[in-house]
């Protein structure tokens, strides 16, 4: 990730550096916008990293008690209690499935943000250019 951040940067640099060759200071729009996004993509990294942390957590519940089913499975059939035992293994299993949904809903609402970033940087860019004449 040290790479990809100076990196980044450069190429940012560098791009703003081109198109402030040929459009003057309304490449700055472009900047604006990028400053104006960033806050929203951070807030969606690390909502989605809570996410995962949560899924994880139900996963490890999971596979204990998966784990401690398998482990007593004779006094589990003695008594008849499959179903229970199945049922607390599922619980988990939903409570892991639910922060997963959440966790791809906000990386695919990331990745279009990310997606969308170019678009917006050049019409802010073109916009400023084509009204300051």
């Amino acid at each position: 990730t040290l790479h990809l951040t100076w990196s980044a940067l450069l190429r940012i640099c560098v791009a703003l550096g081109l198109l402030y060759g040929q459009l003057g200071p309304s490449s700055l729009a472009s900047l604006g916008t990028l400053l104006l996004l960033m806050p929203l993509q951070t807030f969606l990294v690390i909502r989605s990293s809570a996410a995962q942390k949560k899924a994880l957590q139900h996963t490890d519940e999971r596979v204990r008690t998966f784990s401690e089913a398998v482990a007593a499975i004779s006094t589990l059939k003695c008594y008849g209690w499959e179903r229970p035992a199945l049922a607390r293994v599922m619980a988990h299993r939903d409570l892991e499935l639910g922060w997963l949904r959440v966790r791809a809903a906000l990386s695919a609402v990331n990745f279009a943000m990310i997606s969308l970033n170019t678009t917006l940087m050049a019409a802010a860019t073109f916009s400023v250019y084509a009204l300051a004449g």
